[in-house]
């Protein structure tokens, strides 16, 4: 049975080694061995719903609740 804290893990973790952008939903299939494309959104949407995440209408994913701060260079 697929947990779906590991999905949220994978996403806190994608986002802060990616200067914050978010995976593709491709991306999110193949990291946590899914199937389908609907059945990923549907996963998406129940973190969405548990208010771990937020959703916009591009795909973009929030991590409720986080601040991603930008790199600083170091001298």
């Amino acid at each position: 049975m697929f947990n779906i804290m590991n999905l949220y893990n994978f996403l806190v973790k994608f986002k802060s080694t990616h200067d914050g952008n978010s995976p593709t939903i491709r991306e999110i299939m193949e990291e946590n061995s899914l199937k389908s494309t609907s059945h990923t959104s549907k996963l998406l949407r129940r973190l969405q719903a548990q208010n771990l995440i937020n959703l916009d209408e591009r795909g973009r994913i929030y991590i409720s609740k986080a601040t991603w701060l930008p790199p600083t260079d170091k001298e």
